[in-house]
């Protein structure tokens, strides 16, 4: 079995749960909600950050093809 085949694919509900459960241990319950908010605002900042990034490229992609035209 070549091992880049264990990382392809969607991970699914047992990948989850496994996350979880090592996740609970090394942090512990009182400490779960203090991590799943910092997760939370993380995975906020990155789709942010996409957007932005995702904005500024199709302001360029307008800007190129502007500029196609009056040429």
């Amino acid at each position: 079995m070549n091992m880049l085949s264990f990382f392809t694919g969607r991970p699914g509900w047992s990948e989850g749960l496994f996350i979880l459960v090592v996740v609970l241990l090394i942090f512990g319950p009182k400490q779960l909600p203090v991590f799943a908010r910092y997760l939370a605002r993380m995975v906020g900042e990155l789709k942010k950050g996409k957007d932005e990034f995702m904005d500024e490229l199709n302001k360029n992609d307008e800007n190129v093809d502007k500029k196609d035209e009056s040429e």
